[in-house]
């Protein structure tokens, strides 16, 4: 049988542990937002200079992976979303 005392540390210990997951998990959604929003950003970028240089076809191709990164964002915040919760 176990103390009250035995009780109080276990649910302090699963408590912790709770923090401690809820913490990680909203490290770990911040690194991916902020890794998906960079990567974004840097794709953004490659499509202006190939504007600039008059290269249109290479433009067009790098948007048309525009939309699956843009797709990582959104994940990225549902990740983000989940772990304020």
């Amino acid at each position: 049988m176990t103390t009250p005392a035995d009780d109080g540390i276990s649910a302090a210990r699963r408590d912790m542990q709770k923090a401690t997951e809820a913490e990680n998990a909203r490290k770990a959604a911040r690194t991916i937002a902020l890794a998906s929003i960079e990567k974004l950003v840097d794709q953004l970028g490659e499509v202006a200079a190939y504007l600039d240089q008059g290269e249109f076809l290479a433009a067009l191709g790098t948007l048309q992976g525009f939309e699956e990164e843009t797709k990582n964002v959104l994940a990225a915040e549902r990740l983000l979303r989940m772990a304020v919760r």
